[in-house]
């Protein structure tokens, strides 16, 4: 049996010292790793701070630069003699009109109104063609007058004959019907002989479907309209 010597005390305190040396240099090690962490963090927040300092500083000089090249501007159109004195307040109301940039802006108004003008009478004529389609159908005798009044009132109606199939009397609607084929369609006597009275053109035809047309008497026969 083979025994192992004894340690002595003298090799077992120099064990445990080497063991704590150990020790103290890596904890010294981990505290530096982390102070290192922490002056990268307040590096890169230091760094953030200066970057945004510094753009801060340039839109301030860039401000500064903007007012300081307006006023030599100014002295430039002075030096050169580009000034006017004016006298009554009128005289500056009727330079701030006739200004490029003031024309400008009047000429885009004036656009955007033609424009908007346009499109409430393309929009007035429709609901007119519609009031006025609504009562040769539905309308009898009493809504005679309402329709005159629709005649009268619609601002096309010296632009063209009343024969013409432009006239209010003649138009087509969307399912490209006329208003005296609609009324002989519905039966509605009264509302026909007003329409003749008027001039409307009883031989426009109608569409009944995408490819079949009939006149207005004709479809007075097929719906036993006699």
């Amino acid at each position: 049996m083979v025994q192992s010597d004894p340690v002595s005390p003298r090799n077992n305190r120099d064990l445990g010292n080497s063991t704590a040396t150990h020790l103290a240099a890596n904890r010294t090690t981990l505290i530096n790793a982390r102070r290192g962490s922490l002056i990268d963090v307040n590096s890169d927040e230091q760094h953030s701070m200066a970057n945004q300092t510094m753009s801060e500083s340039h839109s301030n000089a860039k401000r500064k630069w903007q007012k300081l090249y307006n006023v030599f501007k100014g002295i430039n159109l002075l030096k050169k003699n580009i000034v006017k004195t004016l006298h009554q307040p009128d005289e500056i109301v009727e330079n701030i009109n006739n200004s490029p940039r003031r024309k400008t802006r009047v000429a885009q108004s004036a656009s955007a109104f033609s424009s908007f003008n346009v499109t409430k009478i393309a929009l007035d004529d429709v609901r007119q063609q519609d009031r006025f389609f609504d009562l040769v159908q539905r309308g009898g005798e009493k809504d005679i007058p309402v329709l005159l009044k629709e005649i009268e009132n619609d601002p096309k109606r010296h632009f063209y004959d009343r024969k013409s199939p432009h006239h209010l009397i003649n138009k087509t609607n969307r399912m490209n019907q006329t208003p005296i084929y609609l009324a002989c369609r519905n039966g509605n006597l009264s509302i026909v002989k007003f329409l003749i009275q008027q001039e409307a053109d009883p031989h426009i035809l109608s569409d009944v479907d995408d490819e079949e047309k009939e006149s207005p008497l004709q479809v007075a026969v097929r719906w036993n309209h006699r």
